[in-house]
C-alpha cells in the first residue's frame, strides 16, 4: 500500500519534468536556432555584435525569461488540474519541487549546450553556453515551489506575488543611483528614496493583513524568494511579452534588472534580506507576544519542502 501511495507522486514528477524540459528547450531552439538574431538578441543594432558584453547578457538572459515562462505554465496547468481532480473529489498530489528540478536539470543542462554551441549560428562559446544553463537552472529552481503551491495552496501564490511587488524597490531601482564616476540626479535620488519607503509601508501592511486574518508567519526566505520571483524570473519574462513591439519580441540585456557592478548588486541583495528578515521577524514576534496563538510557519514551508 505504501508503494501504491507514492505512485501518483511520482507520475506527476515525470509528466513535469519531462513537459517543462519540453518547454525550455523547445523555446531555446526558436531564440537560438528558428529566429533572426537580430531580432530576438538586437545584433547588429546601435552597432552590437554577437559576442559584446551587452548581447552576451542576453543569452543568459534567455534563460531567466524560459524560467518564467515555467513558472506560468506550471502555475496555470497544477491550478487546473488541481481543479479537475477536485470536481469528481480526488486529491491532486503535486510532486515535491526539488524531484521535478531535478528530473529536468541533467536533461536541461544537455539540451542547452547541443542547441547554442552546435545547432545556432553563430555557436556560443562554452562559458556564454554554460551562463545560459546556469541561469536557466537558477531560474527554474525560484519558479517551481511558487507554481507548485497553485494546486493545493493558489491563495498562498497569491500573498507570494504580493509579497514579491514590495520587495522590487531594492531588488531594482537601487541601481538608478550607483554612480560609477558620476553623481545620480536628485530627482532620481528622491524617486528611489521614495519608493523603498513605500514598499516598506507596502510590505509592513501585507504583513499587518496576514497577523490579523491570523494567517502562518512566512519566512524570511520564503519572502526572499518572492522577490527574486518577481524581479528575476517574472519581470523578464514581461518585459519580453508585453514591452517589446509584438511583431518583434526580443529579450532584454542583463542592466535592465541587475546592477553593473557586483558590488552594487551585492548590496541591493543584502538590503532586500534584511527587508524579508524584518518582515520574517516581525510577524513571529506578534504571534509570540499574542501568547497561547502560536500559528505554525511551517504550513507554508513544508509545502514548499515537502516530500512525496
Amino acid at each position: 500500500m505504501a508503494e501504491m501511495s507514492h505512485q501518483p507522486a511520482q507520475h506527476t514528477t515525470v509528466w513535469r519534468s519531462l513537459l517543462l524540459t519540453l518547454l525550455i528547450l523547445g523555446l531555446f531552439y526558436y531564440w537560438f536556432v528558428r529566429v533572426d538574431r537580430s531580432v530576438i538578441f538586437l545584433c547588429g543594432h546601435s552597432g552590437a555584435t554577437p559576442f559584446d558584453e551587452a548581447t552576451m547578457s542576453r543569452y543568459w538572459m534567455s534563460g531567466l525569461v524560459a524560467a518564467g515562462a515555467v513558472l506560468l505554465c506550471d502555475a496555470v496547468g497544477n491550478w487546473f488540474v488541481g481543479r479537475i481532480r477536485g470536481v469528481f473529489y480526488r486529491h491532486y498530489r503535486v510532486a515535491a519541487w526539488q524531484r521535478v528540478w531535478w528530473g529536468c536539470a541533467p536533461w536541461v543542462s544537455a539540451g542547452i549546450l547541443v542547441i547554442t554551441m552546435l545547432l545556432g549560428k553563430p555557436p556560443l562559446p562554452l562559458e556564454a553556453a554554460l551562463l545560459c544553463v546556469a541561469f536557466t537552472l537558477a531560474g527554474v529552481a525560484l519558479a517551481l515551489p511558487f507554481s507548485s503551491l497553485a494546486a493545493d495552496q493558489p491563495a498562498e501564490l497569491g500573498w507570494s506575488l504580493l509579497y514579491g511587488v514590495g520587495f522590487m524597490p531594492p531588488l531594482l531601482l537601487l541601481r538608478f543611483i550607483e554612480s560609477p564616476g558620476t553623481q545620480p540626479a536628485n530627482g532620481t535620488l528622491y524617486m528611489v528614496l521614495g519608493s523603498l519607503v513605500v514598499s516598506g509601508g507596502w510590505l509592513l501592511t501585507l504583513t499587518s493583513i496576514r497577523i490579523w486574518r491570523r494567517q502562518p508567519a512566512l519566512t524570511a526566505l520564503r519572502l526572499f524568494m518572492c522577490g527574486l520571483c518577481w524581479s528575476y524570473v517574472l519581470l523578464p519574462l514581461g518585459h519580453y511579452l508585453l514591452l517589446t513591439p509584438p511583431r518583434y519580441h526580443y529579450i532584454s540585456v542583463a542592466a535592465n534588472f541587475f546592477a553593473t557592478t557586483p558590488g552594487q548588486q551585492v548590496f541591493n541583495l543584502s538590503l532586500a534580506g534584511l527587508w524579508a528578515f524584518s518582515c520574517g521577524y516581525f510577524q513571529r514576534w506578534w504571534i509570540n507576544r499574542g501568547g497561547g496563538e502560536q500559528l505554525a510557519s511551517h504550513s507554508v514551508c513544508n509545502n514548499l519542502r515537502r516530500k512525496t
